[in-house]
Formats: structure tokens, sequence, C-alpha cells
């Protein structure tokens, strides 16, 4: 229900409906338990998405602090929450924030799932997209051409998330001033690389 409620935007009745779920995973599983930890995370992106970015921080650090503890820092359920606090940061406004927890995200995502995994190539994207909140267009572009060929090397041009990189990038690039049509440039980019 909590996750219906959420994709409806409807985060009111979300909300309601994780702190129900939560209350019994906190009783059956206990607070340390990576399902319970899971549901903070949950309610602090939405309350990211009502633009509450203190309280949303607030349960991602609930989360954070009990993954470094149980699971460490180079798990991948602790990169994830590095990500949300990352996402939270650039919601604010915090681009130096948002950079400092993507990076956290991405050093335990190279380390342990590699540089060309999707998981890693989406924190490539965010990294993209905060240099491009900053203008900063040359250091985005150079960062989503890199989560750009990952997922197309994994996944086809048509799938969601490579088409969302692939117009970040364009607006980038725009952005950017460049003269040169970008699907031109782009085929330079594809293969002029590894």
């Amino acid at each position: 229900m909590a996750f219906v409620y959420f994709m409806q935007g409807d985060y009111d009745n979300a909300l309601l409906w994780y702190q129900k779920y939560l209350c019994i995973r906190e009783k059956e599983l206990g607070k340390e338990h990576p399902d319970t930890v899971a549901t903070y995370n949950s309610i602090g992106e939405i309350y990211r998405n009502k633009g509450l970015f203190d309280e949303a921080l607030l349960w991602h650090e609930k989360a954070l602090a009990i993954q470094e503890k149980v699971l460490g820092k180079d798990h991948k359920d602790t990169a994830y929450t590095y990500s949300q606090m990352a996402t939270v940061y650039a919601s604010k406004g915090d681009n130096d924030k948002a950079l400092l927890w993507n990076q956290k995200a991405l050093d335990n995502r190279e380390k342990e799932l590699g540089k060309e995994y999707p998981d890693t190539a989406i924190t490539y994207n965010k990294m993209a997209s905060v240099y491009h909140d900053q203008g900063e267009y040359d250091k985005a572009l150079i960062w989503y051409c890199k989560s750009y060929k990952i997922l197309l090397s994994y996944f086809k041009e048509t799938f969601q998330s490579t088409k969302t990189v692939k117009n970040n990038m364009e607006t980038a690039y725009r952005d950017a001033g460049k003269s040169e049509p970008f699907e031109q440039w782009l085929q330079k980019e594809l293969e002029s690389s590894p």
C-alpha cells in the first residue's frame, strides 16, 4: 500500500502506511535488520519528495548509522544510503555535500561492483547532474558520457535509464553552448574511448 501511494505521489498516505509497516518490522525483525533499515530509507525518500529535507536526512542518517555498524562502509546497501544522502543534499541545493556523498557512493560501488556496472553508472549520472547544476558543463559531460556508455553496453538505447542519461547529457551539451550537432559529438565520444 505504501509503495502504491508513493508511486501515485500521495506522500501523506505513503508515509502513514510506511510508518505502520515500520512498527511491525521493528517489533518482529528488530531495528538493525536490513529490511527495517530499508524502511528507514523509504521514509526518508518520502520526506525528500515532500520537500522536508531535514526530516529526510534524519531518516537516512538513522539507516546509515546502522548500516555502517552492521554491514560496514563497503556494503552495497550502505552505498545506496550514501546515494540517498547525496540526492537530498542535491535537492536542497547543497552541491558540495551532494558531491561528497556521491563520491562516497561511487568509491563503494567502484570497489564492490566495478567501474562498468549499471549501479555505478547511475552514480556517474548523479555526479554529472551536480556538476551540471553548478554550471560545470564540461565536467558534467564527462560523467554523463561515462554513465551512458556503461548503460548502453548493458541495455539498449531504448531502456529508460539509458534514455534519461542521454537526455541529461544533451541538455548539458546545449547548456554548454557547443556548436557541433549533439548526435555527431556523441558518436565521436562513443568511438573515441574504450
